[in-house]
This record gives structure tokens, C-alpha cells and sequence, in this order.
């Protein structure tokens, strides 16, 4: 028997490759026999996948199809062997888009095709919540995203450091709503500490009206020169972001998972996030949960935990122990129950 993971494109940075890479590793050393197959790949990952076109199973093997968008290889795994898992990623809902084409398809690819593989899957509820929206109704079940933690966190926060440091990671898209990072950034700058910077991380490329809008905004606000956009960037250079960071923000109303949530509290930084999508699945009863973006409020509460050791310290250690439930320990055991099922 043979686990093989397929995607369309097998990307470096990306949080889907970087989980479906991850899982491969914990398969081989789970001594399964394992592969991925692709479409696309970036070239720093090429060692790790096949091309699609080699792809041939056999009726014990197990195909686990990520589907995060609009797919040009669902044929490719429909006439294969074996038991095909449907795992879902989610798709941003169009309402976010201008150009809803792609989008619109996906999602009819979902509801078409979604229903002759044997199993459901996704990274969260949240998602295999929306799969029963589009009418599929086969067994399904949850397997988070395998985050391998290669950097050691930072030493705590010094809370006599006079500058504050806000990171948020993610591409520059509608759904994450950078803009509302800037304006909370912005009162921040203006009424609490003007000693403070904003860093993105991120792809700024794909949307380039969004990315001029938010240029726009930026030029606006009092605290322009102490906004940077870095772009896509090396997992070393996003590790010293994350090093440097004192506080995480995440404005995002839409998310299938949001692994940065994960990356902020292994580094030790307090995560804020609105109470969007799956964000709240994925924070757990850690990190600190918001349902008013009031930029005031939301300046405020940053100012409170960092200006309170213990508050802060407590914050942080409870991020710690939701970490314990993404361990690789964890998911291994997750894994294999799926695996058994699958099989049988």
C-alpha cells in the first residue's frame, strides 16, 4: 500500500505545500511508502514531488487530493486506483474578488466532482462545514496542518524595549484585510507609541489593485514611513520577523486555518486575530480572540497585554500548551486512525 498526496502545484512558502511536504515526511517516518505528485512545481521543492503525469496506483493505495482551488488535475485522480480522499483547504468565497471566475468554478468543481471520492477531509471543522454547504455528504473527517517548528522560539519579550514591533504574515489579498492592520496600526502610532513599525510578510504580487489601494491608505496616515511590505521571503528571513515581532495582528475575515496563528505563538508573541472563519478553531482558548476591528479597542488591548508582564506572560504561556495539540506526536496518531479507516 501506497499514501500519495496530489496537488496542482507544488510551491515553496506555501502553506498547503509546505503541509502536504510535512505530512510526507511524518508518513515516511511512520514507514509508509509515500509520494507527492504535481502539476507546477517551484524548483526549490522539486526534490520532494513527481510529475503528475507519472502518477499510477494501485486498488490498496490511498490518494489524498488537496484541493484548495480551481483544479486542473481531478481527472487525473478520478481514473486512478485505490481510495481517494477529498482533502478540502477551502476556497475564498468570490464575494472577496473582483474577477469571481475562478473562484465560481472551484467551487462548482467541489460540488461536481467532490462527490465521487470515497472520503472527505479537511485541515479543519470549519471547512468540512462548508463542504456539507455544497452538498457532499460522504463520511468526512479532520486533520489539522502539520507545522514542522525548525527555529527555536525567541527569548521573552523585554518590557524595557521602547519600540513596539507589529508582524502579520500572509499573502497581500481582500480576505486578510490589511487595511484594517493599518488603521489599528496607525491609532497605535498616533495615541500610544509612536517609536513602532508594521511589517507584512508576504506575496504582494498576485492582486496588484489591492496592493495599490493599500499604498494609497499608507500615504494617508501619519505613520506611513514605518509601514514596510517585505514580499515573499526565505523561511530563514521569516524566522527573524517572527524573532523580532512584539505583538502578531490578524484582521483576516476569511481563513480555512491560518498557520501564522501557530508560527506567532511557537515564536512566543502574543497573537491577536478577529474571530473570523476558522481562526477561532485554530487559536483554541489561546492568543487573544476579537469580534469588534475597532481600531481603537484593538490598539488598546495590544497596549494592555504589553504593558502587563504577567498578563503578557500568561498569554504566551497558554499559547504554548494549545501548541501541544498540532505536535507531530499528535497528528501521527491522528494520521494513522485515518489511515486505518481508509483502508478498510
Amino acid at each position: 500500500m501506497k499514501i500519495i498526496q496530489v496537488l496542482d502545484a507544488l510551491d515553496y512558502g506555501d502553506g498547503v505545500s509546505n503541509d502536504v511536504i510535512n505530512k510526507k515526511n511524518m508518513l515516511q517516518k511512520m514507514h509508509y511508502e509515500t509520494a507527492i505528485y504535481s502539476r507546477w512545481v517551484h524548483e526549490k521543492v522539486l526534490e520532494h514531488r513527481k510529475d503528475i503525469s507519472q502518477m499510477s496506483t494501485e486498488a490498496d493505495d490511498i490518494i489524498i487530493h488537496h484541493f484548495s482551488g480551481k483544479s486542473t488535475i481531478v481527472q487525473d485522480v478520478l481514473k486512478q486506483k485505490g481510495t481517494k480522499i477529498f482533502f478540502y483547504h477551502n476556497i475564498t468565497p468570490a464575494e472577496f474578488w473582483d474577477n469571481q471566475k475562478d473562484t465560481l468554478e472551484g467551487i462548482e468543481q467541489v460540488k461536481t466532482y467532490g462527490k465521487q471520492y470515497n472520503y472527505l477531509a479537511g485541515d479543519s471543522h470549519f471547512n468540512i462545514n462548508d463542504l456539507r454547504k455544497f452538498g457532499l455528504t460522504q463520511q468526512a473527517d479532520v486533520l489539522p496542518v502539520f507545522i514542522n517548528f525548525k527555529e527555536a522560539p525567541k527569548d521573552n519579550f523585554s518590557f524595557e524595549q521602547s519600540t513596539t514591533k507589529f508582524l502579520f504574515v500572509g499573502r497581500v489579498a481582500p480576505n486578510k484585510k490589511h487595511e484594517d492592520i493599518i488603521r489599528t496600526f496607525d491609532y497605535y502610532y498616533r495615541n500610544i507609541n509612536s517609536n513602532s513599525h508594521l511589517t507584512f510578510v508576504g506575496n504582494y504580487e498576485a492582486y496588484p489593485e489591492y496592493y495599490k489601494m493599500l499604498q494609497q491608505k499608507i500615504r494617508e496616515t501619519a505613520c506611513s514611513s514605518h509601514i514596510v511590505f517585505t514580499g515573499k521571503t526565505s523561511d530563514e528571513a521569516l524566522h527573524q520577523y517572527y524573532k523580532e515581532a512584539s505583538v502578531f495582528l490578524c484582521m483576516s475575515e476569511h481563513e480555512g486555518f491560518c498557520i501564522p496563528l501557530l508560527e506567532s505563538m511557537h515564536h512566543g508573541i502574543p497573537t491577536f486575530a478577529c474571530a473570523a472563519g476558522a481562526v477561532e478553531e485554530t487559536m483554541g482558548q489561546a492568543g487573544i480572540l476579537f469580534y469588534d476591528k475597532s481600531p481603537k479597542l484593538v490598539a488598546e488591548l495590544i497596549h494592555i497585554v504589553l504593558s502587563n508582564r504577567l498578563l503578557y506572560q500568561s498569554i504566551v504561556e497558554k499559547q504554548k500548551k494549545r501548541l501541544e495539540y498540532f505536535s507531530e506526536k499528535s497528528l501521527q496518531l491522528q494520521f494513522e486512525a485515518l489511515i486505518q479507516k481508509w483502508r478498510h
